[in-house]
Parts: structure tokens; C-alpha cells; sequence
């Protein structure tokens, strides 16, 4: 029997290996494609460190749903032109009459529990993940071509109870390295004028992490929870800075989050981020966005650790809110003043596309350390398709550039921000003690 567990670790070593997966961004998210079933069905689905759930979209109706009742077909906001996966198409689905909910920070999905076989960058397992009817798509895509969304954190957080799949690749000793990194393209308003563009999103890589990709070694801080049951990728913030100067703004844990495309935080905290930056105001009606004169280059700092992160200026700005072009979106959003949003802070993809991002798994971790100059690498190439196949376009430099529109798209100037593409759309699944994901 000994000599059978040492063979298998020897194959298990043997077997560890790495993968890079190309993203595809549109509308603020990052997404790219996995397969379910048997034969594979390909779908497009968003990476979200900020959930633990795979859920998608499917043909299944008239399901019960744990609020009560049934979801029929999509009658209404039907927004989705890429196939649904169809449990009834592949010969190893098991679904189950078990109903299961998820409540994320601007909406909640609901389905029952499925099992069947899936593939990501290379690997192929079972894996349990939720179903959801058509009819809730709003809640879990931004684009038409995606059908899904791909929670990444620990599997404490998850509603079905599954292990995410990073993590059961990293628990099997199936990854190199117990790390998966984001090489994130930036989709700021100047780098990419119009938000509904499907653009190249950069790269994900699973098991290792791309040095080529930053400078200098990845500067890493430990979990704020690291007792074995953690949930978010949540780590210590130590200190905010505006224009260098100190805002005595300090959080033990704030959630590193590729779901959620603002960097959301308490009333309280936004407002003396703001009372430094000349001219700017909530807008109203936006539930929590505010906005600046366009013309001022803001320098926000946070500390993690030892180490500063400043954004670049155009990372801080979301888009226009004024059709004279003199006021913009900050990329800093509230979450309001109540009990949870007074304590919750999310930092989002305003700051993940500003730098390189590790999420490691032993010892539990983020590390974070400056994109190099090879950066624009990440704006190039071949994103997926939900066919299966992909479609070559590029986002031409960094910083002031232009985005390659893709056809039916327009790319002439800076929108009117939508607010449904800032705050609005973040997935940060939320957890109240006492079982159910709830805000």
C-alpha cells in the first residue's frame, strides 16, 4: 500500500504542469472559454476572484428556485446570442432537483446544482456548478457572447459547495506552482473608448506565473484569514495616499477582486479620497459614483505591506458623465454607509489592470508588482469565441490608445459612461453568517 501512495504522488509530480489562457474584455470584465459536457460544449465565461462558484446560463426551465416558484424561458432582457449549455447534449450531465442561490453585490443567480465534466487551460475534471434558466441572465454577463461566470476563491465561499476548479488543480498537486497570475490589458476610457468593444483582456496563467510580463519579484502579502476555512482573497490595506499625501484610510481585509470593475469602498472612505481631488462630486442617482474634472490627473496610492501602488492616471478615470466632455467618472466608487457597505472595501480591476496580480494558494496570498514595458503584449493576439474558435484584434499601445473596434461597434471618442458598466456589474459574491450569500 505504501509503495502504491508513493507511486501515485511520483505520478501526481509528474503530472504538475502549467497553462497560459488568453481573456477577452468587453464592458469592463474579463472573460474567457472553458468546455462542459460530453462531447465539450464551449462557453464563454468571466474570471471572478470574488466568487467560488461556476455558474451558468442553460436551456433548463421550469426549475425550482429556492426564492420559490419556477424561471421559465427568457422573455424579457434577453441579452444573450451565444449558445446555453444544454445538459441534455452531453452523455456525462447529472442534474439534480437540488435548488441553490448566490447573491453577488448587484444582483443574485439562481438554479439547481449540475454535474458534468469540465475543461480549462488543458485540464479536464468533474465538477459540480449551478445552472441558472436564461431569464437571470442580467445578473451574471455584461456581453452577449458570455454565458457564464467562473468563481475563483476558496471553496468556503461557496453556495454549491463544490471546490472551485483552480483550487482542485492546486489541492490534486495538478499545478506547477500553487499560483495563478493576471496579466490584465487596461480597459480605462482612454485605452479603450468604447466599452462595448470586445478587445484582447491580456493573459491568465494557472500554475505558474509570466516574470516577462512585470518588473522586479512579485511582492506578496498573506490572507487576512489564512486559518485553513479562507473565502475571499481578501488582504491588510495599510494606508491610502492622494497626491502623496496620507488620508489615515487603513482596512484589515479588502478583497482583490477581477469581478468587480470599480474599486468600490465605504461611503466614508470615498468622500476623503474625493475631498482631495478639486471639483469633484457624487453624481446623482448613480448609487455611489462620483466624478472630476477630466482635466485633472489624479494620483491615488494604496499601500499593501511594504509596498506603494500608485495608479496611473488614466486608470482612474472610468469615462465621461458630461456631454461638454469636462466632467468624468473616478474609477473610486461607494458602496454606501450602511453596516456591510460601511465595512466592505473591493479593490477592482481599475487597480488589477494597473499591475501584475499573483493569487497564490500556499501560503495564501497576494502578490502584486509593476506591468513591465512588454505590457502591451497583452493587448494583442487571439481572444475566444463562444464557437470555439477565436478572433484576432488588437488594442494599438497603452495608455492614450485607440481600441480596435469589432464589427457593429463604434470606437469614435469617450461614451457617456453607463452606469450599469461601472459598480453596477460587480460580482463580489457577498456571505452574511448564517448560511446563504446575501448583502
Amino acid at each position: 500500500m505504501e509503495g502504491e501512495v508513493q507511486e501515485r504522488d511520483v505520478l501526481e509530480k509528474r503530472q504538475a504542469r502549467s497553462a497560459s489562457v488568453r481573456l477577452a474584455a468587453n464592458q469592463g470584465s474579463y472573460y474567457t472559454s472553458i468546455t462542459l459536457g460530453t462531447p465539450p460544449q464551449t462557453h464563454e465565461v468571466l474570471m471572478d476572484t470574488g466568487s467560488a462558484d461556476l455558474v451558468v446560463l442553460s436551456t433548463l426551465t421550469s426549475i425550482p428556485l429556492p426564492s420559490g416558484g419556477t424561471a421559465d424561458a427568457c422573455s424579457t432582457n434577453c441579452i444573450i446570442t451565444a449558445p446555453l449549455y444544454d445538459p441534455s447534449n452531453s452523455s456525462s450531465a447529472e442534474v439534480t432537483s437540488q435548488p441553490v442561490s448566490i447573491t453577488y453585490g448587484t444582483g443574485s443567480a439562481e438554479g439547481v446544482l449540475v454535474s458534468d465534466s469540465m475543461g480549462f487551460g488543458g485540464w479536464e475534471a468533474n465538477q459540480t456548478f449551478i445552472a441558472s434558466p436564461p431569464s437571470l441572465a442580467s445578473a451574471l454577463v455584461s456581453s452577449p457572447d458570455q454565458t457564464g461566470l467562473l468563481g475563483l476563491a476558496w471553496q468556503g465561499l461557496s453556495e454549491s459547495g463544490a471546490m472551485p476548479f483552480v483550487q482542485s488543480l492546486f489541492e490534486a498537486g495538478s499545478l506547477e506552482e500553487p499560483v495563478m497570475g493576471f496579466g490584465l490589458a487596461p480597459l480605462d476610457a482612454r485605452s479603450v473608448p468604447d466599452p462595448s468593444a470586445v478587445v484582447p483582456g491580456g493573459i491568465l496563467s494557472l500554475g505558474t506565473t509570466l516574470p516577462s510580463l512585470y518588473t522586479g519579484s512579485l511582492d506578496y502579502v498573506p490572507l487576512s484569514s489564512t486559518s485553513g476555512n479562507e473565502l475571499y482573497w481578501s488582504i491588510p490595506l495599510v494606508e491610502v495616499q492622494v497626491a502623496g499625501k496620507a488620508l489615515g484610510l487603513s482596512a484589515s481585509a479588502v478583497v482583490i477582486d477581477t469581478g468587480t470593475n470599480s474599486i468600490a469602498i465605504p461611503q466614508s472612505a470615498a468622500e476623503a479620497i474625493y475631498s482631495q481631488i478639486p471639483g469633484s462630486a457624487p453624481v446623482a442617482g448613480s448609487q455611489g459614483i462620483w466624478s472630476y474634472p477630466c482635466s485633472t490627473d489624479v494620483s491615488l496610492t494604496f499601500i499593501f505591506g511594504s509596498t506603494a501602488y500608485t495608479l496611473p492616471p488614466q486608470s482612474f478615470n472610468a469615462g465621461l458623465v458630461s456631454s461638454n466632455g469636462r466632467l468624468c467618472a473616478g474609477a473610486v466608487s461607494s458602496l454606501g454607509s450602511s453596516r456591510r457597505g460601511g465595512e466592505t472595501w473591493i479593490i477592482g480591476t481599475p487597480f488589477l489592470f494597473s499591475f501584475y496580480s499573483a493569487f497564490r494558494f500556499s501560503p495564501p496570498s497576494v502578490g502584486f508588482a509593476p506591468l513591465n514595458d512588454s505590457e502591451s503584449l497583452l493587448a494583442y493576439g487571439a481572444i475566444p469565441t463562444s464557437s470555439g474558435g477565436e478572433v484576432t484584434v488588437s488594442v494599438s499601445g497603452l495608455g492614450g490608445a485607440q481600441a480596435t473596434a469589432m464589427p457593429g461597434a463604434s470606437a469614435a471618442g469617450m461614451n457617456e459612461v453607463e452606469w450599469s458598466t461601472l459598480m453596477m456589474a460587480g460580482v463580489l459574491a457577498l456571505v452574511l453568517v448564517g448560511g446563504g450569500a446575501a448583502w
